[in-house]
C-alpha cells in the first residue's frame, strides 16, 4: 500500500480531499497510488510541511530522504540534486 493510500485511511480522506489539502489533482494522486508516477522533491517537502510532518520526507522520497530528518533540506540543495 502507498504512503499516500495509508495516510488517507489512517485520516478518513478521499483521494479528492487530500488533492485539494495539498493543492494538486485528484488524477495525481490516483496516479501516485498506483505506481504511475513518482513524487517529486519539490512536492514532497510541500507536502511535509503541508502535513506538518505527517507524510515524512524518507516516506515520500526514500531515495531522497533515507532517515527522520533534523531539518528540511535547503531549497537549493534539494533542487540541485546535491544531497
Amino acid at each position: 500500500m502507498s504512503v499516500l493510500r495509508r495516510f488517507r485511511s489512517a485520516n478518513h480522506l478521499t483521494q479528492a480531499q487530500l488533492a485539494r489539502w495539498l493543492n494538486v489533482s485528484e488524477s495525481l494522486i490516483a496516479q501516485i497510488e498506483c505506481g504511475r508516477r513518482q513524487i517529486t522533491a519539490e512536492k514532497a517537502v510541500r507536502w511535509h510541511r503541508a502535513t506538518q510532518g505527517a507524510l515524512r520526507l524518507e516516506e515520500l522520497r526514500p531515495d531522497l530522504w533515507k532517515q527522520h530528518p533534523d531539518s528540511l533540506p535547503d531549497r537549493r540543495t534539494w533542487l540541485s540534486g546535491a544531497a
